[in-house]
């Protein structure tokens, strides 16, 4: 069962929605567009190795992506929690093209492409050795069951090579292309039967992960080190990307390509929560959107799925938890 869908992260749309409002010649914007690429090629390794975990049988599984656990005085985070009645396994994704070399002596990982080019990655065995430990403690901190923990580096991409340096047969089990996970785990089946009330025992266990997880709170502008002056305000055209939109009879039109959209708002109300707030008033709306009318922005902002708080005069907007 999956208990925590797959999700794009939150620093993945905070930055998504960025783009399009930072100038293209912004001194920032080059290392912006970096990350971006970094952390949507990540998504999508993400998105196969869970295409993978969904074959899992329900009953016996239970699914969690991009879990965040505070251990102490810090937090660690889990790319897929898999929980079973009688283990957990923890899997760190990995979408990589190219040759892997996880080389022991110096504790790296080495990609080599097709031509050649080496280039150093911390070696995600420490990491998920690291969070093995993290999440054991955490369960012995919340008085919680301390199943065996399993970890594999999931690598997503079936054309990567994986070598090693090491004459260490557990790294060959543990760094598993995604299309071999599941075998992986059927193994783990058979050594580990299941017990009576067993069931009961892990779906609470799941219960118990889940509340606890902390969302990642990211002010994307202080983290590149932007100020609000540095974002174009406005809706901003689908069709041709221009910004901004202008309001007329009830829809918004492109002054660029003439194009017209009724609901182009939308996206520019959920990029000020990204960006700027996480909630949004009346007055802020109506400055964000260039237009002047206070009950046309309270018409734009109830149509919307939102929650909000407060009296008329200092009601907010947010999105729902």
């Amino acid at each position: 069962m999956i208990l925590k869908d797959l999700e794009r992260p939150i620093r993945l749309k905070k930055i998504g929605a960025l783009l399009p409002r930072l100038s293209t010649n912004h001194k920032q914007r080059q290392l912006i567009e970096e990350d971006y690429a970094k952390l949507s090629t990540g998504y999508r390794g993400e998105k196969e190795i869970f295409r993978h975990l969904k074959r899992l049988e329900d009953e016996k599984f239970l699914i969690l992506h991009n879990l965040r656990l505070k251990q102490g005085d810090s937090f660690f985070q889990i790319d897929f929690l898999v929980i079973h009645p009688r283990f957990l396994i923890n899997i760190e994704s990995k979408n990589i093209n190219g040759t892997l070399f996880f080389d022991k002596n110096f504790d790296q990982m080495i990609r080599s492409n097709n031509n050649d080019v080496e280039t150093g990655f911390r070696n995600p065995l420490s990491q998920i050795t690291y969070q093995k430990q993290q999440l054991k403690q955490w369960l012995i901190s919340n008085n919680l069951p301390a199943l065996p923990i399993h970890n594999f580096v999931g690598i997503s991409n079936p054309s990567t090579i994986i070598k090693s340096n090491a004459n260490d047969p557990t790294i060959y089990q543990t760094v598993v292309h995604a299309e071999n996970l599941l075998e992986h785990i059927a193994a783990l089946e058979k050594r580990y039967p299941i017990i009576s009330n067993s069931h009961s025992q892990f779906e609470e266990l799941g219960k118990e992960i889940l509340e606890n997880h902390t969302p990642e709170q990211l002010d994307i502008l202080s983290y590149y080190k932007l100020n609000k002056n540095d974002i174009s305000t406005g809706v901003q055209c689908p069709a041709c990307q221009f910004i901004p939109m202008e309001r007329a009879y009830g829809s918004w039109k492109c002054p660029s390509c003439s194009n017209v959209d009724r609901h182009a708002h939308k996206q520019a109300i959920h990029d000020f929560l990204l960006i700027l707030n996480s909630t949004i008033s009346n007055t802020q709306c109506r400055e964000f959107l260039h237009i002047s009318s206070r009950d046309t922005a309270y018409h734009l902002l109830s149509s919307m799925n939102l929650h909000s708080e407060g009296s008329t005069k200092i009601r907010r907007y947010m999105n729902h938890n």
